[in-house]
């Protein structure tokens, strides 16, 4: 009888003992009461799923506000520089009347937007290049003479040549460097030359108004975000918004005084 009592004694206190100490219980239970654990019953969509989300919420009150301050100026002094990014300028005419409703961006806003991916991706981490709109002009084919024409090849090829320095361009080509890859890997013999070039599927706008906001969207598209999802016409009105203000107010853009004058400006 003594002998059980003392067992019964014992095992109490080192019940007691352990329990203070939350010994063999797990760190997080200390301290707390016994309940069940918590799980999620309904994950949000973007725990559930990676294509039911978009890239950044709703425009706030002071973006718009700071967008209509912006298209005011375009009004006022459109003439005065907006952003300058690395000797790269947007006045204020070019930036409102580019994302005002109904715009066309114009191309000196796609120059500022290049600078703008350029420091805040740089090629040797993104593999991409950002080029001026004057690259394109000689592949359009936009030249009256053919003196024309040799002015325009050789502004292409000076870029070309300054895109190289900030990154080789050959190590720039995806589809080369995975097929490099592929065969230091010693994976499986391919003949990769029987494969065809297939691009990835792309939203495109419904009107002849908005394809340089769908320009730029796709200048900053990333592969392995599915931009058809996340970025469609209805999106392009608080596009508008987000880049006007995002390009106006970037660290990179040097005009202190310009983002003051947006925010006190009043009409």
């Amino acid at each position: 009888m003594f002998r059980q009592e003392r067992s019964t004694l014992v095992n109490r206190t080192d019940d007691f003992y352990n329990t203070n100490l939350s010994l063999g219980r797990p760190s997080s239970f200390r301290g707390k009461e016994n309940v069940p654990p918590k799980r999620i019953v309904q994950p949000s969509r973007y725990r559930s799923s990676l294509y039911g989300c978009s890239e950044r919420g709703q425009i706030m009150p002071h973006e718009r506000k700071m967008y209509e301050n912006i298209t005011s100026l375009a009004n006022v002094e459109g003439s005065k520089p907006a952003v300058l990014i690395d000797k790269t300028i947007a006045t204020f005419g070019q930036l409102g009347n580019s994302k005002k409703i109904g715009g066309r961006v114009q191309a000196y806003v796609i120059n500022v937007y290049c600078r703008h991916l350029f420091n805040e991706n740089h090629p040797r981490n993104s593999l991409k290049h950002y080029f001026f709109h004057t690259a394109s002009e000689y592949f359009l084919g936009k030249w009256k003479n053919d003196e024309a024409r040799i002015w325009w090849r050789k502004k292409l090829i000076r870029s070309f040549i300054g895109a190289g320095k900030a990154h080789n361009l050959l190590m720039s080509d995806k589809i080369s460097s995975f097929i490099c890859t592929w065969y230091e890997a010693r994976l499986q013999p391919m003949d990769f030359s029987a494969f065809p070039t297939v691009y990835p599927k792309v939203p495109q706008q419904d009107n002849d108004i908005d394809c340089g906001i769908f320009t730029m969207k796709l200048m900053g598209w990333c592969p392995r975000n599915p931009t058809p999802i996340v970025f469609s016409p209805k999106n392009v009105p608080d596009a508008r918004i987000r880049y006007a203000v995002d390009l106006m107010f970037s660290h990179y853009n040097t005009l202190d005084d310009e983002k003051k004058r947006v925010k006190e400006f009043r009409l």
